[in-house]
């Protein structure tokens, strides 16, 4: 049409670019006047989200700064100016989801109900939100591995405090050592059945993907192992000594009281 200026097709950038500038939209530049506080505050939680994104893509340790940068819509020296380095950045994020998914959980645990019930409310409320935030939990259950032993103990802190909100909370009317026993089972099948799905890209019940082929398994190059490709007993032990007290029940029984809880998941 006349005086419409012509788009050329090739200066068109890639759908992927398109869907990740509206993800990661920046505030507006020059004098807007927003308090420059908020201006961080956003820049803190793109980076956070595009670590979140770049982990679930292609691990922690393929993760570069100029990565993080380029996707979150901010330069360099922004980065540097928010986070020291990589680690901080990514405990920062961990934090984030942490809280989101201890509040969560806990909002549908503490109610007035059977120990059972609220078991189950837990668990339910656990998988719905794997389910619509999949990348975040990835990075909640899965992302520290290979991070570095500052970040492996920061992710078991915080773990084991969901474990104590959790045991605090429990039904005072059942005996401590079962009930304790009960909500070390019901987490460590939480973690067992929800790490086996992210790793192998299958979807939750109730997922947008849930009808569909998820996302390929993570490839066996960022898989953690042993030189040996086995690990020695000794290992093995020291491993199991280092996990937080849910993570030390047997994986199959945490499962089967999972399965038991919500046979659907």
């Amino acid at each position: 049409m006349p005086g419409m200026a012509v788009r050329n097709p090739r200066s068109k950038p890639p759908r992927g670019d398109v869907r990740a500038a509206e993800r990661y939209r920046r505030l507006p530049a020059g004098v807007h006047g927003l308090d420059p506080q908020t201006v961080k505050q956003d820049q803190r939680e793109r980076l956070q989200s595009a670590l979140i994104e770049l982990i679930d893509e292609k691990g922690y340790q393929a993760v570069r700064i100029i990565d993080l940068a380029r996707l979150a819509r901010v330069s360099q020296p922004t980065f540097y100016g928010l986070y020291r380095d990589k680690e901080e950045l990514f405990i920062a994020a961990y934090d984030r989801v942490a809280g989101k998914t201890a509040s969560t959980i806990m909002a549908a645990y503490d109610r007035r109900a059977p120990g059972h019930e609220r078991l189950r409310a837990a668990v339910r409320t656990f998988a719905e939100l794997a389910a619509a935030e999949p990348q975040a939990m990835s990075l909640y259950l899965l992302g520290a591995f290979g991070a570095g032993p500052k970040v492996l103990e920061h992710r078991r802190r915080r773990l084991e405090r969901l474990e104590a909100h959790i045991r605090a909370s429990r039904d005072r009317s059942a005996p401590a050592s079962a009930s304790d026993l009960t909500v070390e089972f019901i987490l460590g099948g939480i973690r067992e059945v929800a790490a086996s799905r992210l790793r192998q890209g299958r979807a939750f019940p109730g997922s947008p993907t849930s009808s569909r082929r998820g996302r390929p398994p993570i490839p066996a190059s960022r898989r953690r192992a042993w030189p040996s490709g086995r690990q020695s007993a000794g290992r093995r032990r020291a491993r199991h000594l280092r996990r937080p007290p849910s993570a030390r029940c047997a994986p199959r029984a945490g499962c089967r009281a999972v399965a038991a809880t919500c046979p659907d998941l």
